[in-house]
């Protein structure tokens, strides 16, 4: 049986923090290169979808404003509240969407893998 050979405790602390910040840097970094795609190009479409969506309710309020019965008295609020209906349906409608999606699985060597649908691969 071989003796195992005794560091000294600053080469056993360089080697801990080496480890450490290794292991921060992969755990870091790595996943943020990742996101930085995503970011890249989801952030300003979010933001141009919901420019798009808050000008066609805007378009849509102003246009039901012109005909006659809601210029005057409480009917000047139907055109609000269809406006705000429409948004929180079309926002219920998003939601539903998103959590219906099936989750992306992530496997350990960081490759980011979508799941087989039809079941017709192979497991790796």
């Amino acid at each position: 049986m071989a003796q195992r050979g005794h560091k000294s405790v600053p080469e056993v602390i360089a080697e801990l923090w080496e480890l450490l910040r290794d292991y921060a840097k992969q755990e870091t970094l790595g996943p943020l290169k990742n996101l930085t795609g995503y970011l890249k190009f989801g952030v300003p479409g979010a933001m141009l979808v919901l420019t798009g969506v808050l000008f066609l309710a805007m378009g849509a309020l102003r246009g039901m404003q012109r005909f006659r019965f809601t210029q005057y008295g409480w009917n000047s609020v139907w055109p609000y509240a269809s406006a705000i209906v429409v948004l929180v349906v079309a926002m219920a409608i998003c939601i539903g969407v998103i959590s219906r999606t099936r989750k992306v699985q992530m496997p350990n060597d960081g490759k980011l893998r979508l799941p087989d649908l039809d079941g017709t691969k192979e497991p790796s």
